[in-house]
């Protein structure tokens, strides 16, 4: 028996509207709190003679001149601690009376400390970063992503801030903490290496291993140590392997109340035997026996299964090992050094002649992070690192195979094209992520490929979505250079009964990219946001 719906009936669509509707209105309402609060800043000056926030500097320059450069010039009569970064925050911006936030925030049933950060943020948007602002005005770009934005910029150098505006306007909308702040760093960078290499430089001297050895009632130490990337990134792919070693054998073969490597229940955590790995390298012998007895689980439990520095930002390859060199004869054997360095190369025009300064650390494992090329240099400049290079994986070509099974080589291209999962608004890595096949894979003519066009990230929850759902999506790849991917999802609604079958679509050109801004200047671009 058939069931008519009655003409107020509530269907899935309906909600999934009033939600859409709902969004919009909420977004509105934000960006016209941040444009009264742009007009209030405007109706309350500093007048001559009386008070408002800025940095007073030696040089007298005018509020509107200063920018973050101010702290690396060290001007000797800014304020220290919180009363210096609280002035800070206005530099670039009209100076407001200092009495102004008071009535606005009350309006807004919001502190005054709260009002004053909002009228700041309102502020940047407005005179820093002019190209966000025009999408938070026309409603392209959520107000609480503008001001995210706007606080990452506090202090910085015009040039940085003008730099970020015309990269991030193109991802604003949903550009995250990490893809921030690696924008950020590039910008400073390729803007500022001087003031980075002599951060660089000061940071050196901070580094040290500090042991803690008074014992705890438990009877542990404690140990802390800051170094240099390569190094600690090497040592904690040794541990781990010490680590995994432990786990075959057991933590400790000749006690006999040792956990049993073979029963789940009694295996010690990770973490347990990483502590135990640091005491097995204090014995070099034992630790040489462990890491020769188990060669296969390098890098079993390591955060990333080898270094890699890449400079630039595009394409990468899967790694591999060069053949250790041949010893010679006369002479004892060569020993191949421990570390190994995966080397991504972005090859760009400019970098090609040495003009593009900037490198990405793509490291498996790691947060991705802008750094010097001269620092990849000093990497793999050191005689205790084996470097293996690798051929160029063109994102742009078609890969594919017969089998089901994935190719490194494809696997690491597609994860380079989506680097996030390519629901809407999933920040899920995609190296943490399944590859779906789009259509199912058939050996049969006319079936789904294993190939870069049917192959997609997606993290287990929304691979389930997919698998046992009414959820499905396309992936389309545009002809154009660094054009960004889109996925377009639809969710049906027929398995409702009380509804009629219909669609939803979701499109998500400016989320799922892994190349979404234009090129800069270096070629860089900056991808969205991975969490």
């Amino acid at each position: 028996m058939s069931t008519a719906l009655a003409d107020d009936a509530v269907t899935p669509a309906l909600l999934l509207e009033q939600v859409r509707a709902a969004r919009v209105a909420a977004d509105a309402a934000e960006a016209r709190i941040l444009q009264v609060a742009v007009d209030w800043a405007q109706a309350h000056p500093v007048l001559d003679g009386a008070d408002g926030w800025r940095i007073t500097a030696a040089s007298a320059q005018p509020m509107e001149q200063l920018d973050g450069t101010a702290l690396a010039l060290g001007f000797a009569d800014l304020e220290t601690g919180e009363q210096a970064e609280e002035r800070l925050g206005w530099c670039g911006i009209p100076p407001v009376a200092w009495d102004a936030p008071a009535a606005f925030a009350a309006a807004n049933r919001m502190s005054t400390a709260a009002g004053k950060a909002l009228i700041r943020d309102a502020l940047v948007l407005c005179h820093r970063l002019p190209r966000i602002w025009a999408l938070v005005c026309t409603g392209q770009v959520p107000a609480w992503r503008a001001r995210r934005i706007a606080q990452a910029v506090l202090g910085s150098p015009a040039d940085v801030v003008a730099y970020l505006d015309d990269h991030l306007a193109p991802i604003a909308a949903t550009v995250g903490l990490t893809t921030l702040d690696r924008a950020i760093a590039e910008a400073m960078l390729r803007l500022h290496a001087e003031i980075v290499e002599l951060e660089q430089a000061a940071a050196e001297h901070g580094h040290h291993a500090s042991f803690h050895l008074d014992p705890q009632p438990d009877g542990s130490a404690e140990l802390h140590a800051r170094g240099d990337w390569q190094d600690l990134h090497a040592l904690a792919a040794t541990v781990a392997r010490i680590a995994a070693a432990l786990k075959t054998n057991g933590s400790d073969p000749d006690d006999p109340d040792d956990p049993d490597p073979d029963d789940p229940d009694e295996t010690d955590p990770l973490d347990t035997r990483r502590a135990r790995a640091l005491g097995v390298l204090a014995d070099p012998a034992l630790a040489l026996a462990l890491l020769h007895q188990h060669p296969a689980l390098a890098s079993a439990e390591s955060p990333a299964e080898s270094p890699a520095e890449s400079p630039a930002e595009s394409p990468a390859e899967s790694p591999t090992e060069s053949p250790a060199p041949a010893s010679v004869p006369t002479q004892a054997p060569t020993r191949v050094p421990g570390k190994q360095a995966v080397v991504y190369l972005h090859l760009t025009d400019l970098a090609l002649l040495g003009l593009d300064p900037v490198a990405l650390n793509d490291t498996p494992g790691t947060r991705p992070h802008p750094l010097l090329v001269q620092q990849v240099h000093q990497w793999l400049s050191r005689t205790d690192t084996h470097v293996a290079v690798l051929p160029v994986l063109d994102l742009s070509n078609e890969l594919h195979t017969e089998s089901y099974a994935i190719p490194d080589l494809l696997r690491e291209q597609v994860r380079l094209i989506n680097p996030t999962c390519v629901f809407p608004w999933c920040t899920t890595p995609a190296r943490r992520c399944d590859l779906d096949h789009l259509d199912p894979w058939s050996p049969h003519p006319g079936g789904g490929t294993t190939s870069s066009c049917n192959l997609a990230p997606l993290c287990r929850h929304h691979h389930r979505l997919k698998t046992h759902t009414t959820w499905t999506y396309r992936t389309f790849r545009p002809s154009a250079p660094r054009a960004s991917a889109v996925s377009c999802w639809t969710r049906s609604s027929a398995r409702h009964p009380c509804a009629a079958s219909q669609s939803v679509s979701v499109s998500a050109s400016t989320r799922t990219t892994a190349l979404l801004s234009a090129s800069t200047p270096g070629g860089a671009t900056f991808p969205t946001d991975t969490g």
